[in-house]
């Protein structure tokens, strides 16, 4: 709660400054220079095209009806930028909690029992992409069962396993038993309210020019977006 309280009230802080003076107009730094691969920064935290690429195969198997911007733009809304705007709203607290992973998934590799202050496992007996997420079920994919793997969602980290892995091929509703630590950093009562009002104070970058067109527009009024040299991007 207190996590929550501190997080709103910075953004209410943020809202007042906002509302009291005019923004200026954002300007890119073309000097940084970003790892290859970056696709978008998002108030410095970059967003690369693997990021996506992970997961277009098993987006496709969701939907084979979706074009390749389609499901690249479904991946950046609903997976890589939520997650990317979750990071950076409460970052001293994500460090504790990502440090806590880091022993738990040690702990796990070892062979040893998780302690006391670790959460309880969860388990998906028939888990599918809207059971334990988009981004689990792509991630699933390219493992072997019984191999722990940490892996960074929606403002929570996860410790996750398969059971078994199912024979291909792979389709919309492919079920998978899955065991999970789940620790998130963000507040889970509700998430999306806190990443849409983080989403309006954080600015985004696009540094490869065929995201400008699959980048939504709303998001780029909403973030101030800009490309390399260039002013606000606003329709």
């Amino acid at each position: 709660m207190l996590i929550r309280i501190t997080i709103v009230a910075s953004l209410v802080g943020l809202a007042c400054l906002t509302c009291c003076s005019k923004r200026e107009p954002v300007v890119a730094a073309p000097e940084v220079e970003w790892p290859e691969g970056t696709i978008l920064v998002i108030d410095g935290v970059p967003i690369f095209q693997q990021e996506i690429d992970e997961l277009i195969e098993a987006l496709r198997l969701m939907d084979p009806d979706k074009t390749l911007p389609q499901l690249q733009r479904y991946a950046l809304t609903n997976v890589a930028l939520p997650r990317v705007v979750g990071m950076q709203l409460d970052t001293r607290h994500r460090e504790v909690v990502m440090e806590q992973a880091e022993r738990l998934h040690a702990t796990l590799l070892a062979g040893g029992e998780p302690g006391e202050d670790q959460p309880e496992m969860r388990v998906f007996e028939q888990g599918w992409w809207k059971d334990a997420g988009i981004d689990v079920w792509a991630k699933a994919r390219n493992m072997e069962a019984g191999e722990w793997t940490v892996h960074e969602s929606v403002g929570s980290f996860l410790i996750f396993r398969l059971r078994e892995k199912p024979p291909e091929p792979w389709g919309r509703r492919t079920a998978m038993p899955i065991e999970m630590y789940i620790l998130p950093y963000l507040p889970q009562e509700d998430p999306k309210a806190l990443l849409e009002d983080g989403i309006d104070f954080m600015n985004m970058e696009i540094l490869d020019p065929k995201w400008r067109t699959l980048v939504p527009q709303h998001y780029k009024n909403r973030m101030d977006a800009v490309t390399p040299g260039s002013e606000v991007e606003k329709s």
